[in-house]
């Protein structure tokens, strides 16, 4: 979910920061690292992820085979869905490169000797920071994800930064948000932007929805065919409960008695 994406990639964010210097002295280039979500993931999340890690998010349509595609382009590519599914993918030619680095510790520290005791403790950083990214990166089941490993990597990353789950969870705080089933007549006659946040068909809905959400500073709310029921699904994100309930009863409305879905 939303925690464990954020929490990992705060630790990627950590552990790199120990190899980033020189990464490209030692051959070893920069780890193009990303993470991707759906627009289901919620905006504190995402917020959190741009502004406090400086990473690039990726949105993309809703189900783990369009998140896994997406995150397979990255040399680390991060993927959790707001149900919980998803996994760390890794460029497996990148992760080669990264342990042929660890591997050479011995003969890089031999080189070392006569340098100063300064230069020798870096070393010894860069090279302990490289074996702690290795090491997690090995713990992720990359081929599907899965609850137990997901676990371990949560569990690694509490003990590293020694932090308490009470801490990790105090990071940010999700913003409220609410998702409804609305029937209509014709799911199939919405059209949605690729990473399904904007829609395209109907082409008057989207300013109508949009209408709704400007009422509420910090709001916003998407609407997509459900691909397992014939409904509606809509998303309302907002920064009061109180405003969540009023926008999701005002954007019900709009959609219920939306001529090109009901007639």
């Amino acid at each position: 979910d939303d925690e464990v994406s954020y929490f990992i990639s705060f630790f990627f964010f950590q552990a790199e920061d120990g190899i980033r210097d020189a990464q490209e002295s030692r051959g070893l280039g920069d780890v193009y690292k990303r993470q991707v979500q759906t627009a289901y993931a919620n905006g504190a999340s995402t917020k959190y992820l741009r502004e406090k890690l400086g990473l690039e998010v990726v949105c993309v349509a809703t189900g783990v085979k369009h998140l896994h595609d997406a995150a397979k382009k990255f040399d680390i590519g991060l993927y959790y869905e707001a149900n919980g599914h998803g996994t760390i993918l890794v460029n497996q030619e990148k992760l080669y490169n990264l342990k042929t680095a660890r591997a050479e510790l011995p003969t890089q520290l031999e080189k070392f000797k006569g340098e100063s005791e300064q230069n020798q403790i870096q070393l010894l950083a860069f090279y302990h920071a490289l074996d702690l990214l290795i090491s997690f990166l090995d713990l992720s089941n990359q081929a599907v994800g899965d609850a137990i490993s997901n676990l371990l990597m949560v569990e690694s990353c509490l003990k590293v930064l020694n932090i308490n789950v009470e801490v990790w969870h105090q990071m940010f705080t999700d913003l409220p948000s609410r998702t409804t089933k609305v029937v209509v007549k014709d799911k199939n006659k919405i059209k949605t932007t690729p990473d399904e946040t904007k829609v395209l068909e109907p082409q008057s809905l989207q300013a109508q929805l949009d209408q709704v959400c400007n009422e509420i500073e910090g709001s916003r709310a998407f609407i997509r065919p459900s691909g397992t029921e014939d409904v509606v699904r809509l998303y309302v994100e907002a920064p009061t409960e109180e405003a969540v309930k009023s926008l999701t009863y005002k954007l019900c409305d709009v959609i219920m008695n939306s001529p090109e879905l009901n007639s």
